[in-house]
């Protein structure tokens, strides 16, 4: 499944948040989802599979940036100085 990251909370146990599917549905994930050497943002395009826990909800694993988010686009085109 393809989706969105909404938001990422840190804390002193790891991080977690939320994705948008494209589907129109969100789901948790947590540090735990994540590939390794993947860095999220929010606003990233990531890509992600389901699982089902026992309680009857949902969580996205597999976690793993496609896209990533621009943070200054108004800055995108202009001309870095040199030092």
């Amino acid at each position: 499944m393809t989706g969105e990251i909404l938001f990422i909370k840190k804390t002193f146990k790891g991080i977690y948040g939320f994705i948008r599917c494209e589907d129109g549905n969100t789901y948790y994930y947590d540090t735990s989802s994540i590939v390794k050497g993947n860095y999220l943002k929010a606003g990233n395009a990531v890509e992600f599979d389901i699982v089902f826990l026992d309680d009857e909800k949902t969580k996205a694993v597999n976690v793993r940036v496609i896209q990533s988010a621009e943070l200054y686009p108004e800055l995108e085109n202009e001309k870095k100085l040199e030092v």
